[in-house]
């Protein structure tokens, strides 16, 4: 098949009254039908549009015509892609070779593709066993059940229609045309190439020339980023000469290689460069100055996405983190007549429902309890309404339909039903939707439609399988916007061939990406693939064709741009050989073709914002003071919080900025840290002092370990079922060894006995009333053994810590760590206090005590070491003098009494106590704005001056 080079002039000479014209795509036949369209208002010579179709539309069209004349090869059914890999599908998974098959979903796929290519190359599948290549053979053993499979049910493929429709224009059943042309193909199958020969007595293959000369430019760009902004500035000072010289809008291209994989932030990129107001959110949609020819997933639409979500309530198991995002789409429930204040309620306090699970996945079961919990909690809430349909009833309605339909039901009663679930959740919302929207859900509704042709198979379905061939329709089919047409074309680089524009500009030239690797379909072997020149299967195929539409794109335009990037990360990129060896003018910046500019787009929009209105600095280091019923507070996280950050602890305290419970993938470590002191208080309770501990043999004390453990895992984990026995086991064995090595340090402490496990104590600081929880106290004295408190008896306080621990956390203005200290200061008959640490790094205390040590790595206040290392912490602590118990208790009193007194002051500055205070605060960034303040700080320039060391202090 060889191509003729020809302009649009000679192509009108070549065409005659009676001739058929048949282009590669509908591109191509759309930007010729627009040419000729325009001859026959300037009175020259036009076309008749039904005789210049695509190739797919001239093939649809002799179908029919075939089955209007009863032709009776032409009675079977065109097998649809959805059937062919529902069939292939179950061959696969039903084979022995699939037992061991990671994504049999994708083999169905290259398995179609392979068996179809084998058609359209008109190979002799029975030759595939001369290759000796394991996977054809089991491709023809699976090609040999999809064949039976097809002529039982009456379905023929895409190229066996091609055959029919060849054998009628031989058969004259269909009417040979004197003439074709066909333009744009630079590859055709033998099959397809066989059926244009049978057309018509002359066949013609055109290439389109629009230009014999022309200027090229070869641009190197810093980065795949770089390389769209400079693109869409070129095409922004293209349409802003065009409209100052008053001329007609030029027809841009704009040709990318990689399109389907890029489309997003090429849309972004230009909408910042040529529409910078179109990506704020309160702007109304509107028609871009540029248009897409690659479409986007269905799928990816928040429309359809909320659709397919909605459905997916259907599987047993339901993703957490997917649903989090579903609750909060606008296109189901949402409910016009009401104030939104409850609905955004509802919605968040059903996803923090949801996240208090802490579960990866769960059961539908749960989500409708999470909802009728938040029902319940909102049922007084005074924005709603008698006539309200909940979250919870419209879930109580789909789960109750669940309950009373088979389990197996045919595609079209499962298509009914998905109707009918989206209209009890209220999809798609009930707001009006604008015509992208409205064209998504006609879309929709057409593949729900589609489904319809599975049940030629005879199949019963599952609802997981009708929503995976759902999933994988509207993941197929791309949705297009119908938009009027725009002077600027970003197309694929196929799409784009053929096509004349006023200026062109070619991206992505890079040597590794161009011309393109082949990929040779895995399941043929390569020789055969290479032999018949089948698609992508050798470098001297992927050259010759990179290099014809390297050709095609250098004459398109007056002006031609081939644009590449010099790096990707680190790796730097060279230009693209067939780019090299063009008649190019190479540039090494942008300046014969781009103006330079000292602001991006985006950023001349977002200072223009700020010029036309006028903005104050607000003073927010400084809160309101508390009020006296938000004096009794809880524990010491308050206080920890303020040492860290004022900030944090005025958003977390006051405002109730809590951060949402993270999804964890087996047990998290709040949940091993509750197992852990629940095992340990258990145990204690059992023992209550050290001399039962040292009346248990080895034996005895490890059962009694183990059953502690036991139990905390059962009761810490009840609502986990997705940890099965054996993951509890791990757990259970993990923990054994720290509890054993821990206990096995208090059988060589001095005597005591436990004088309170888990047990609440109030103490006033200032103006805050905390409430303290202490994890054990100890009794230190011997003597009786009543909890009740005797004279002159002494205590120590134990804290226990799963994570890393150090005493310089209780010192400085700051400390990080203030519960214990604050314990040492609720009761004067505290003489010690200790972390317990209990990981698998090590088990220990680590504390201080006012005189005697009551356990190894508990330190007296008068150690030497221990007063050198706080002193160093701490420098407040006066070098020289004895460091006495009660000292420390002053000091404590002083910083946590300071620390309370600010806070209940509102002192609430955005300073970090240092750098690992601010990492770890990084769940309140979005309300912390340091990057936004970084970002807009140089927009403002009437800040008082009293505020440039605020600014400073921001910049941490």
């Amino acid at each position: 098949m060889e191509n003729q080079a020809l302009s649009i002039g000679e192509l009108s000479h070549l065409m005659g009254d009676n001739c058929l014209v048949l282009t590669a795509n509908s591109r191509q036949r759309r930007f010729l039908l627009k040419h000729f369209s325009q001859q026959g208002k300037q009175g020259l010579s036009s076309f008749s549009s039904d005789r210049l179709l695509s190739f797919q539309q001239w093939l649809n069209d002799a179908w029919q015509q075939l089955q209007n004349k009863a032709y009776p090869a032409a009675a079977q059914l065109l097998i649809s892609p959805q059937q062919s890999l529902v069939l292939w599908q179950e061959i696969i998974e039903s084979a022995e070779e699939s037992a061991e098959l990671i994504c049999p979903d994708l083999l169905a796929k290259q398995a179609s593709s392979a068996w179809q290519l084998l058609s359209e190359w008109e190979i002799n599948r029975n030759t595939l066993a001369e290759y000796n290549h394991k996977e054809s053979e089991i491709l023809a053993q699976w090609g040999l059940k999809f064949d039976q499979n097809c002529q039982k049910l009456s379905l023929i493929d895409s190229a066996e229609q091609c055959r029919i429709i060849t054998q009628a224009f031989s058969e004259k059943v269909l009417k040979n045309e004197s003439r074709l042309i066909m333009i744009g193909f630079d590859d055709l199958s033998p099959l397809r190439e066989k059926l244009s020969q049978n057309i018509a007595e002359e066949v013609f293959f055109v290439q389109l020339k629009h230009l014999d000369s022309n200027t090229v430019f070869k641009l190197p760009c810093d980065d795949a980023d770089d390389e769209i902004r400079r693109c869409a500035e070129f095409v922004r000072e293209e349409l802003t000469q065009a409209q100052n010289n008053e001329e007609p809008m030029p027809r841009i291209g704009i040709i990318d290689p990689k399109l389907g994989q890029r489309r997003d932030k090429i849309e972004r990129i230009f909408s910042e460069v040529l529409e910078p107001q179109y990506l704020y959110s309160k702007t109304a949609r509107y028609t871009l100055p540029f248009n897409f020819s690659a479409g986007f997933p269905l799928a990816n639409c928040p429309l359809i996405e909320a659709a397919l979500g909605l459905l997916g309530l259907n599987l047993k198991q339901l993703d957490v983190e997917k649903l989090c995002q579903l609750i909060h789409s606008p296109f189901w429930h949402q409910n016009a007549e009401l104030d939104n204040d409850y609905t955004q309620a509802e919605r968040q306090q059903l996803e923090f429902q949801l996240r208090k699970l802490q579960q990866e996945r769960i059961r539908p079961a749960q989500l409708r309890q999470c909802a009728d919990k938040v029902d319940q909690k909102l049922a007084e809430h005074p924005s709603r309404e008698d006539a309200y349909h909940s979250i919870a009833e419209r879930l109580q309605n789909l789960f109750y339909g669940q309950e009373r339909r088979p389990d197996r039901n045919n595609a079209k009663q499962w298509s009914q039903i998905f109707y009918q679930q989206l209209e009890e959740l209220n999809w798609p919302g009930s707001r009006r939707l604008d015509s992208n929207e409205y064209q998504q859900v006609m879309q929709f509704q057409s593949l729900l439609e589609e489904l319809l042709s599975l049940d030629h198979l005879g199949r019963l379905y599952s609802a997981s399988d009708l929503l995976n061939q759902l999933q994988q329709l509207a993941s197929s089919h791309h949705f297009q916007a119908k938009t009027p047409d725009s002077p600027v074309q970003i197309l694929g680089i196929l799409e784009g061939s053929g096509q004349a524009f006023d200026a062109c500009w070619v991206m992505g030239m890079e040597q590794k990406q161009w011309p393109p690797s082949p990929q040779a379909n895995p399941l043929l072997p390569i020789e055969l693939q290479r032999q018949h020149n089948m698609p992508h299967a050798s470098v001297e195929r992927e050259l010759y064709f990179a290099s014809q539409l390297i050709e095609a794109y250098r004459l398109c335009a007056e002006k031609v741009i081939f644009s590449y990037p010099s790096r990707e990360g680190e790796e730097q990129l060279q230009c693209s050989p067939l780019v090299e060896k063009l008649d190019s003018k190479a540039l090494s910046n942008a300046t014969e073709l781009l103006p330079s500019s000292t602001l991006d787009e985006l950023e001349q929009f977002s200072r223009s914002s700020f010029e036309r209105r006028y903005f104050h600095w607000v003073d927010n280091r400084q809160g309101p003071k508390l009020s006296n019923l938000e004096k009794k507070l809880g524990g010491s996280g308050v206080l920890k919080q303020q040492a860290l950050c004022p900030f944090n602890a005025f958003a977390q305290y006051r405002l109730g900025a809590t951060p949402w419970p993270e999804v964890q993938i087996g047990i998290s470590p709040i949940e091993r840290g509750n197992i852990l002191h629940l095992a340990l208080e258990t145990f204690w309770q059992e023992l209550d002092s050290q001399e039962t501990l040292l009346g248990l043999d080895d034996e005895m004390l490890n059962a009694l370990i183990s059953k502690h453990i036991d139990n905390a895992i059962e009761s810490g984990l009840l609502y986990r079922r997705d940890l099965g026995p054996r993951y509890r086991a791990l757990e259970a064995e993990r923990l054994l060894p720290i509890v054993q090595a821990f206990v096995e340090q208090d059988k060589q402490r001095p005597p005591f006995h436990i004088a309170g496990l888990e047990s609440s104590r109030e103490l006033r600081l200032g103006p805050l009333q905390l409430h303290l929880r202490l994890d054990r106290i100890d009794r230190l004295q011997a003597g009786t053994e009543s909890r009740e408190r005797q004279e002159d008896e002494q205590y120590l306080v134990i804290d226990y810590k799963t994570g890393q621990c150090d005493l310089k956390s209780w010192l400085g203005e700051r400390p990080e760590e203030p519960q214990l200290p604050l314990y040492a200061l609720s009761d004067p008959a505290i003489s010690a206090i200790s972390f317990a640490q209990l990981n698998a790094k090590a088990v220990k205390y680590i504390g201080i005590s006012r005189e005697q040590s009551p356990a190894s790595g508990i330190h007296s206040s008068q150690d030497g070491a221990l007063q050198k290392k706080f002193r160093n912490a701490d420098s407040r602590l006066i070098s020289g003098e004895e460091l006495q118990w009660s000292q420390l208790r002053e000091q404590w009193q002083s910083d946590l009494l300071q620390l309370a007194i600010n806070y209940s002051e509102g002192q609430a500055q955005l300073d970090f106590k240092d750098a690992l205070a601010k990492r770890y605060s990084e769940d309140l960034q979005g309300i912390q704005r340091l990057k936004e303040f970084d970002a807009k700080r140089h927009y403002w320039n009437d800040k008082p001056a009293a505020l440039q060391q605020a600014e400073f202090d921001l910049s941490l």
